[in-house]
């Protein structure tokens, strides 16, 4: 007998894993969405690291995968974008990767907002319902986090420098560097 695995009613990772746009400020959880609901997500903005090679090479893929037309690219180091989406300081956006649904105003980030983007890869979407099973859930955060770390020097070894059409590849857009003390 198959078991059918549903979203938990509250989610258990941290707030910032998918925040509604009208609870930002407050960083209040949002229950993750349904499975009946996904057919009708809006289409999807994705925010991710336009300085690391891998991470842009990896957005660009997701765009190709999913359903024509549902994903769209954003560089969080393009000037503006990260005021255009409230609640997302330059420190959160080089910690992880964020995911708008832009009808709904649910925000996903990290491991949650890789789910969110396999859901629309035809064949495999099911596959990030996944997600929300509660072991899976805290590996694939950690796993995400320690990534995340590691992602520009997982770049270089892989020989994945920004790409050059990338409008922060020459690093004018890169976030100042702090004083040494």
């Amino acid at each position: 007998m198959a078991a059918t695995i549903a979203p938990p009613a509250a989610p258990v990772a941290p707030a910032a894993t998918t925040v509604p746009v009208s609870s930002i400020s407050s960083g209040a959880p949002a229950s993750p969405p349904s499975p009946e609901s996904a057919g009708s997500a809006a289409p999807l903005t994705v925010l991710y690291d336009g300085t690391c090679g891998f991470c842009t090479r990896q957005a660009r893929l997701a765009q190709r995968v999913a359903r024509p037309g549902r994903v769209a690219l954003r560089s969080t180091a393009e000037p503006g974008v990260l005021e255009r989406y409230l609640g997302i300081t330059p420190e959160a956006a080089n910690r992880q990767l964020y995911v708008h649904e832009e009808t709904t105003g649910r925000r996903y980030g990290g491991a949650a907002a890789v789910a969110r983007l396999v859901r629309e890869v035809p064949v495999i979407g099911p596959v990030g319902w996944l997600y929300y099973a509660p072991v899976l859930r805290q590996v694939a955060d950690t796993l995400y986090r320690i990534f995340a770390r590691n992602r520009h020097r997982i770049s270089r070894l892989l020989g994945w420098q920004p790409i050059p059409d990338d409008s922060c590849a020459d690093g004018a857009c890169a976030l100042p560097q702090r004083p040494a003390v």
